[in-house]
């Protein structure tokens, strides 16, 4: 459990670069675990995505998600920052 919290907590105060969100975005459409794309927000996008509100919606649930919940499920699902096709 406090590997749990520990993992969490990473996920959310590491600064993840657009490389690597790309990544995971990448990961789980090949996974077939989700298939998302980013939905655009008006007003400050870079507000939204440096709080982690950034909306995103993934077509294979018909649902939109937080950035933060991408970062989680790519992470509890596998993905790595080596990982390759």
């Amino acid at each position: 459990m406090v590997m749990e919290v520990e993992m969490k907590e990473f996920q959310m105060h590491k600064d993840w670069t657009n490389r690597q969100i790309n990544s995971m975005i990448t990961y789980l459409r090949v996974k077939k675990i989700a298939e998302i794309q980013y939905i655009e927000i008006h007003g400050n996008v870079m507000e939204h995505w440096e709080t982690g509100e950034y909306t995103l919606y993934d077509y294979m649930s018909n649902s939109r998600l937080l950035l933060s919940q991408v970062i989680s499920v790519a992470i509890e699902k596998g993905w790595k920052e080596d990982w390759v096709v």
